[in-house]
Order: C-alpha cells, then structure tokens, then sequence
C-alpha cells in the first residue's frame, strides 16, 4: 500500500445514514471521497481498512491509503463538495466539462438555488456538457426553482443520482443519462 504526505479534511455527508438508500446496507454513500488513477475510480473501503488494489481507505489521520501503486500514474482526488452553485437568476452552463466533485447527495455537482439564504432560482439552463464523477448527485435542481433547462448533456457516475428534483415547468430531455446510483443505494427512483 501507499500512504499520502499530506492529510485530507473530512468530507462531511450532511445527511444521516438512513438517508443511503434501502440498498446501501453499509453506510457507503456517507464516505465522500474519491480517488482516480490513470481515470479510473479506485473503490473507497470503511475508513481504517487495508485496500487491495483498485481500492482505497482514509486512516485514523486522514492520510489516503492506496492499494495500487501509484508509481509513474496520474492520481487525482476529488477536494471540492461542488464544482458550481448557482444562486441568481438567468445562468447558462454550456459546453463544459466537469468531473471528479465529493459532492453530497445534496446539493450536487451542479447545485440550484441551494443556500437557504438565496432561495429558489429561475431561468438556469445547463446544456451541452460532460458531468460525470460525484460522489452524491450529479445536478441538483432542487424542488423550488422553476424554469430550469437541462438538455443535451451526458451525465453520469453520480453516487445516488444523475438528476435530482424537478422544479416547476422546467425542462430535461436529449441528454445521456447513464450509470448513475452508483452507491446502491436509491432501488425505485435515481435516474440513469
């Protein structure tokens, strides 16, 4: 195994673990962390554990334990919770290319109108985008916007869900929607 020089701050879930869904027996979907080499998502074990390879753990001091040898390979890990919060009114994301967020199932990679303080938002397109990688939801529309477009994109490897929330008289359609609930956790509703 190979041991981090440098520490990571928790990743704090803001939900309880009854919230993981009727799959996740064991509480997966609260570990936020992620860690890519070469691309490739390695799987995150109970904190303290020993990984394998393709595996890895946090220890007691908050060191990344790898279970594969990172020698001469790209290693990447997720440090932001979101990659975009939109708190006005009439945003367009479009064309761009996001990945790897240690986002919670709320608010998202992309999250909408999520601060208490801002409230709802309306008139918020995303279009013509890469989503992919989160720990928890992909895009988060949250249930009080209205008006929000989201078509065109790929979205996919989101830790429950792909999309989240609805809004009013909002829009998703012609986007690839794709290996999504990838902690197990949502059997009936996460999208993709």
């Amino acid at each position: 195994t190979w041991v981090s020089r440098t520490t990571q701050a928790a990743q704090t879930s803001l939900r309880p673990g009854t919230e993981c869904g009727e799959l996740d027996t064991d509480d997966t979907c609260l570990l936020l962390e992620q860690v890519f080499i070469n691309d490739v998502e390695q799987t995150q074990l109970a904190n303290a554990a020993t990984p394998a390879s393709g595996e890895f753990a946090m220890d007691a001091s908050r060191h990344y334990v790898i279970g594969s040898d990172p020698t001469g390979k790209t290693v990447e890990v997720s440090v932001f919770t979101s990659w975009i919060t939109v708190l006005s009114d009439d945003v367009t994301i479009d064309n761009m290319t996001f990945q790897h967020a240690a986002s919670d199932h709320k608010p998202g990679g992309i999250a909408m109108g999520t601060n208490l303080l801002a409230g709802a938002v309306d008139n918020i397109v995303v279009k013509n985008s890469t989503l992919e990688q989160t720990a928890g939801s992909v895009v988060d529309m949250t249930d009080l916007n209205s008006n929000i477009r989201v078509e065109y994109n790929d979205i996919s490897y989101g830790g429950p869900f792909g999309i989240r929330g609805c809004g009013t008289d909002g829009y998703i359609g012609h986007n690839r929607i794709h290996h999504n609930n990838q902690t197990k956790g949502w059997l009936i509703y996460a999208s993709g």
